[in-house]
């Protein structure tokens, strides 16, 4: 699906690659190694992802690296792409559904590579016991801590009441909607 939606298998790969690990700075190399894809084709990608703005490139003695271009105007976007046809959403919503009577679940800052003052928001009647033994498998899966924040529908209610500054900057940042049974973003 990816290659058909982007052009090229190989390009798709590339994509994914950046987009579904912490960014950094790869080596063309590398890449072709990674994805086994012959070095005149990841160039050619390369190449033309960086002349439509998605990545950025710089030389480093003889060697080229290249990263995604965090001013991307889709960068976010695609990313929550990549997270729902990799079915990485689908398995945080099963994880999360175990958690309880959960309204709303919001996916965040790292996991949408963004600035985000939490990365996991949950909403409803939540065990705290279950999400804890739940925490390892986010954190494992991001390759860091996990910032979250748990309210219960009431508290959240109250708190969109009074126009928290809290949730609307959790509201204006990239997200992926994982959960939303309170019809917020539908």
């Amino acid at each position: 699906m990816l290659d058909k939606l982007f052009g090229s298998k190989a390009r798709a790969k590339i994509i994914t690659l950046f987009l579904s690990h912490p960014p950094r700075q790869l080596h063309m190399r590398e890449i072709s190694r990674k994805l086994h894809l012959s070095i005149n084709a990841v160039r050619y990608e390369l190449l033309h992802l960086k002349k439509i703005g998605f990545l950025k490139a710089k030389r480093q003695g003889t060697k080229r690296f290249f990263w995604p271009n965090p001013d991307f105007a889709i960068l976010a976007e695609l990313r929550n792409i990549i997270l729902k046809l990799k079915g990485e959403g689908n398995q945080f919503k099963d994880r999360i559904k175990k958690l309880g009577d959960v309204k709303l679940a919001l996916l965040l800052g790292a996991f949408t590579k963004s600035q985000a003052p939490i990365d996991l928001l949950l909403v409803g009647a939540i065990s705290k016991q279950r999400f804890k033994k739940t925490l390892p498998f986010f954190e494992k899966e991001m390759n860091r801590e996990i910032n979250w924040t748990i309210l219960t529908e009431k508290e959240f209610q109250e708190r969109m009441m009074c126009r928290d500054k809290f949730l609307f900057e959790v509201f204006s940042k990239p997200k992926v909607v994982v959960i939303d049974n309170l019809g917020l973003f539908g």
